[in-house]
């Protein structure tokens, strides 16, 4: 495969972005690095708190 053509798989992990807007995971990845990834972000777009069961009993 080419660079256009690189197979890629995604994991889904929830974490926290600190005040100095470093990403830390809440759990340990199922991968080996080290390794450049790519990170989508999803966030609320106000300051709220975040119900994980809610969230999963949402999108079901």
């Amino acid at each position: 495969m080419n660079k256009r053509q690189t197979a890629m798989t995604a994991v889904e992990m929830t974490g926290t972005i600190d005040k100095h807007n470093h990403l830390h995971l809440d759990g340990v990845l199922s991968f080996v690095g080290p390794k450049r990834v790519r990170v989508i972000i999803l966030s609320s777009l106000e300051d709220e708190t975040w119900d994980e069961a809610l969230w999963l009993q949402t999108a079901a």
